[in-house]
């Protein structure tokens, strides 16, 4: 007799009359199982994923039956943490007799940090701290507690390694860890400058390792334990183990350790281009690659340089005014809030008067001409005050007319950035706004480290932002004219 699967090959595909006139039955038991049907007999009876076989379909299900850690956690490409601890420092000397162990517990810390992966498992990073909460009096009990705040950078590499719960990461950093002094509110006590030691910094060698666990979606638990080496600890007295702060250190380095919990608040990986009407239907890309684009055209480069730099010198000129009014001029507050005017004032002029004209002169011109404005402005206020001529209307009168010339150029930047972005209009007005914000705190900070009490470190600023802001608000006029 005929094997089996023989006599169901055997079979007909329909139901025939033979020779004898006769339809033979069709033995049900023999009948073909269809494919659905097989498959979901063998997963019953072996559980366990099946071999690799041909078709999609089994690949398919043995993605299924294994899922792969890479999709319930996809490591970020870049992250930015920021947010405040509560730290405890100890330092303990030998002998105990040199002096009382320096000790902080619970001192509120503002942290930050961003971290950058060009490849999945390694990167590099950078974050810093501060906190204000200390007071120090140099050593010598006959000074006043001047106000005292330490400041820490740490910049290095780290690689990561992903788990199904979390992520195990070890790095290597350069620290900066500095002791900032200030003066006290009473202007009859000591100024910290009389001090032989302003401030302390030392330097070195940090190695760490941290353990992130997923808690939940947006919500993370871990740990970090780092070791420092201290290879610069100062000359002097500014030494880490001078007798002012560190005296007779029993050793040059020193363990840090803290647990943290984070909260994830915003994703920005999955924030794409939001001008989608502009944007090719069902097109998604990577926002790293919109931001190269973007500024691989040197158009778009320039209109937002230019917005940047000359809000870069309004806010030097704004936070170098108010002291120069009350503490070099000894005015009192309330002129310098009536002087405070001369700035919304002009750029109020400023937006009036590029509203009017708006249409009827290109945008290259426009901006051309309120970074012209800017410089020029910039440049007669540092002529008069290295010619020793300072009054309050040397300060705020040239405010009127940089505020003017921000006004004028800065509605025309934009749209000219907008217009450049192309498609990615929408990523090109956020790095606008991005541009004026970050030259407004870089100048500010950079007035800040040059200021000495007089107006000269305010002019350095002005005159620099103004000059950088003409030279790229030039840019489109010259490329327009070129036909580029």
């Amino acid at each position: 007799p005929p094997k089996k699967d023989e006599a169901i090959r055997s079979v007909p595909p329909s139901s025939e009359p033979t020779a004898g006139g006769e339809t033979p039955e069709e033995p049900t038991e023999t009948m073909p199982t269809p494919p659905e049907e097989e498959k979901t007999a063998l997963a019953k009876e072996a559980p366990e994923a099946p071999p690799a076989a041909e078709g999609e379909e089994e690949d398919e299900f043995a993605l299924k039956a294994k899922p792969s850690p890479e999709k319930s956690h996809k490591l970020p490409m870049v992250e930015v943490e920021i947010g405040g601890r509560a730290l405890q420092r100890l330092f303990e000397y030998d002998p105990s007799s040199a002096a009382a162990s320096y000790s902080d517990n619970f001192l509120p810390v503002i942290q930050g940090r961003v971290a950058w992966f060009p490849i999945r498992y390694a990167g590099v990073f950078l974050s810093g701290e501060f906190n204000s909460a200390l007071t120090s009096n140099g050593g010598d009990s006959s000074k006043p507690a001047f106000p005292t705040g330490t400041r820490e950078l740490i910049v290095g590499a780290e690689g990561r390694y992903p788990l199904s719960l979390g992520v195990l990461g070890l790095s290597a950093a350069y620290f900066q860890h500095k002791f900032v002094i200030g003066d006290t509110s009473d202007t009859n006590d000591t100024q910290r400058q009389d001090l032989v030691w302003p401030d302390v910094a030392y330097q070195g060698l940090r190695l760490a390792g941290n353990a992130r666990f997923y808690v939940w979606r947006s919500l993370q638990a871990g740990a970090e334990l780092g070791y420092r080496l201290v290879t610069n600890p100062g000359e002097g007295g500014l030494r880490v183990r001078s007798p002012y702060y560190f005296p007779d250190a029993k050793a040059s380095y020193g363990m840090d350790a803290s647990a943290f919990v984070s909260v994830g608040i915003l994703s920005w990986l999955v924030m794409f281009e939001t001008h989608t009407q502009r944007s090719a239907p069902g097109a998604r890309s990577n926002p790293l690659v919109d931001f190269v684009q973007l500024f691989r055209n040197f158009r778009f480069t320039s209109f937002v340089l230019q917005s940047g730099f000359s809000t870069g010198a309004f806010f030097s000129m704004a936070s170098a005014s108010a002291f120069l009014l009350t503490d070099y001029l000894h005015r009192p507050p309330s002129e310098y809030g009536l002087y405070f005017m001369f700035f919304p004032g002009g750029f109020l002029l400023g937006n009036f008067l590029s509203s009017r004209v708006s249409g009827r002169i290109s945008i290259e011109t426009m901006v051309c001409t309120g970074g012209t404005l800017l410089i020029c402005t910039a440049v007669t206020q540092a002529v008069l005050i290295t010619s020793d001529i300072v009054t309050p209307l040397v300060i705020f009168l040239p405010g009127f007319f940089v505020t003017m010339a921000q006004g004028i150029a800065l509605p025309n930047s934009q749209s000219g950035a907008i217009i450049a972005a192309g498609p990615l209009a929408g990523t090109g007005a956020g790095i606008g706004v991005f541009s004026q914000l970050f030259a407004a705190g870089l100048f500010t900070q950079i007035y800040g480290h040059i200021a000495d009490g007089t107006p000269t470190p305010m002019a350095i600023a002005v005159t620099t932002s103004a000059a950088l802001s003409f030279c790229f608000g030039t840019m489109p006029l010259i490329m327009k004219m070129r036909g580029r």
